[in-house]
């Protein structure tokens, strides 16, 4: 009986040991740079953030951000190999690029998928193509494939569209492909012309967009709402300024400013009722239109 006690007491302990290792070993380890994981962190990418391969337990899935060992740096990812960790890449050379890869990947996990069982054990890739956001893989070591060669063109996996669909739309500027106009909820401070914080998200979507279709020319129209505090031609006058607000920001993203022009419009074109806060707020606007 003693002996029976004894050896249920020392599984029991074992448990209490393993099990923590068990479920760190089936969290995602996410590793990058510090401006990366930072940003992986402000996206609510869900994960804990580790410094090197050595602190990865056996049999983990792993997250790579942006550029982290890509070649010639490449030597960690037969380390994870050899750890039989399964490895997603959110590539990104550039926080806008990466910023979308997350995205991407946000998006398909919130779909309730699971990106780790879609891919062998090896490396993956998120990828914000000019397509849509698709999951691309790679098996590492392999006779016909050059691991050395960062330019490797992965085999898609999920979500592929024909190749021969020319452009990249991102959800909330869907509209402007089927009506060819978008209202985008873009913010700026009160009476000004200065972008608040929050409406950088929907730029850099909308400069994504148009790098991804370089043909593609746009009309920026400001709109505001009715106000008796300030006359007509201030309402003009703040739309035009705020319209080339966001011409110059997407400019300043890379964006040729020959593509875009910029208009103003005031409060003569209201969408919704302006005697209420809700239809004012809606009424204050850009739009983006298809030229």
């Amino acid at each position: 009986m003693k002996n029976s006690s004894s050896r249920l007491k020392f599984l029991l302990s074992l448990m209490v040991f393993l099990l923590p290792a068990a479920l760190y070993a089936q969290s995602v380890c996410i590793m990058g740079s510090s401006e990366n994981s930072q940003m992986a962190n402000d996206a609510g990418l869900s994960g804990y953030s580790v410094s090197s391969v050595s602190e990865i337990p056996e049999g983990s899935n792993v997250i790579l951000l942006g550029t982290i060992f890509t070649a010639p740096n490449h030597a960690p990812l037969y380390d994870l190999e050899k750890l039989d960790c399964k490895v997603i890449r959110l590539s990104g050379g550039d926080p806008v690029t990466l910023s979308a890869s997350i995205k991407a990947y946000n998006d398909y996990i919130q779909s309730g998928q699971d990106v780790f069982a879609d891919i062998p054990k090896g490396l993956g890739n998120v990828n914000q193509p000019v397509i849509f956001p698709i999951l691309e893989s790679m098996e590492m070591k392999k006779a016909d494939k050059n691991n050395t060669d960062p330019n490797l063109v992965p085999k898609p996996l999920f979500n592929t569209l024909p190749v021969n669909e020319p452009e990249y739309i991102p959800p909330d500027l869907a509209k402007l492909a089927t009506t060819g106009r978008a209202a985008l909820n873009i913010s700026f401070e009160p009476y000004s012309s200065v972008l608040k914080a929050e409406a950088k998200i929907q730029l850099r979507n909308l400069s994504m967009m148009l790098k991804a279709n370089p043909t593609l020319r746009i009309v920026v129209e400001g709109h505001t709402a009715e106000d008796s505090a300030v006359d007509s031609a201030y309402h003009l006058r703040l739309s035009k300024d705020r319209a080339n607000s966001v011409k110059q920001w997407l400019a300043n993203s890379g964006v040729n400013g020959s593509r875009i022009k910029a208009v103003g419009f005031g409060h003569s074109r209201p969408i919704a009722d302006n005697s209420t806060d809700a239809g004012r707020a809606i009424n204050r606007r850009i739009e983006i239109v298809r030229d």
